[in-house]
């Protein structure tokens, strides 16, 4: 079954690579293939083990002063939370570097939906990364957390 899945995935990307005009779109011995949209590099990932094909990109390293490293971890939670602002990934956080990531079952994608999920993400981080420029300043957090207001406490 992991052959077929892996086939299920190479069809996917050459479909993309006709779309984009990219020639040879397919994994390699890893199970990996990676692009470059928008002019941000972006990774499909095969795991054999499971059949998930994970879709990721690095939005950047997390920050090393404490306190806009605590903003930005924050604003990184919130967004977790219940999906708010991630679709269908998560954010977190490896060896120092912001990661989204986006787990797919290729067996059951059809290439719309899987070029639609596609561009929905690169636009999503696209966002979060100016979201996270626009927090990196304590008046910029400041005026973030005004936003909350509206919200009810009890």
């Amino acid at each position: 079954m992991p052959q077929e899945t892996r086939d299920r995935v190479n069809l996917l990307l050459q479909e993309l690579g006709k779309a984009s005009g990219l020639s040879g779109a397919m994994l390699d011995a890893r199970g990996r293939f990676s692009l470059s949209l928008d002019g941000e590099v972006w990774t499909a990932m095969h795991r054999e083990e499971t059949e998930d094909l994970y879709l990721f990109h690095t939005l950047g390293p997390l920050p090393e002063e404490r306190e806009e490293r605590a903003r930005i971890s924050a604003f990184l939670l919130e967004r977790n939370c219940f999906f708010r602002g991630v679709g269908k990934g998560v954010l977190g956080v490896f060896a120092g570097q912001i990661h989204y990531t986006m787990v797919l079952d290729p067996r059951s994608l059809a290439y719309p939906d899987f070029e639609r999920l596609l561009l929905f993400a690169v636009d999503l981080c696209a966002g979060l990364k100016r979201e996270m420029n626009e927090r990196s300043s304590p008046e910029a957090a400041a005026e973030a957390e005004g936003d909350a207001a509206g919200y009810v406490r009890v």
